[in-house]
């Protein structure tokens, strides 16, 4: 298999899945058109709400729990929300920042903001009643320990012919 091909093709749908995002959040429509529930009431939404950008995490399972990670640089641990619900893990970061200067012939006055969303389904044998996070040097650690016995539940034996 030729990474390099399988890295172009999924920049390329980043590329199409942002135009899509660009094209119909514009003011060309009006801002009634394509509305989105809040994140909290659509969770598997396919787009990213206008205003954030894409979280990339990286997710493993181990024996005992399953493990995401977000690279989040320059946040304060209270700009982010974790939330579990229905099954998703939903982490969503926002940092305003507005500065304002008065004086003597001038006025100056700039805002700034940055923000990260994603949401992810988590499989349904966890605990997200015990589920642990981390913030530390920029990067948002996140284990959900297993719960072996919905493992065992949700696990099926299929008979090779």
């Amino acid at each position: 298999m030729n990474w390099r091909l399988m890295e172009r093709f999924r920049q390329m749908q980043e590329e199409m899945d942002k135009l899509f995002e660009d094209f119909f959040s514009s003011e060309r429509f009006g801002p009634s058109f394509l509305a989105l529930p809040s994140p909290e009431k659509q969770p598997l939404q396919r787009f990213q709400p206008a205003r954030f950008l894409k979280a990339y995490a990286d997710l493993y399972e181990t024996d005992k729990e399953v493990i995401a990670q977000f690279d989040l640089p320059g946040f304060d641990k209270n700009d982010i929300d974790i939330k579990i619900s229905d099954n998703n893990l939903t982490v969503k970061v926002e940092k305003k920042a507005q500065k304002e200067e008065k004086a003597k012939g001038y006025y100056l006055s700039e805002r700034s903001y940055a923000g990260f969303y994603r949401c992810i389904s988590l499989p349904p044998y966890l605990k997200p009643d015990q589920a642990k996070a981390e913030y530390k040097n920029g990067v948002l650690t996140i284990s959900i320990p297993k719960d072996e016995k919905k493992l065992k539940e949700n696990e099926i034996k299929i008979k090779v012919y």
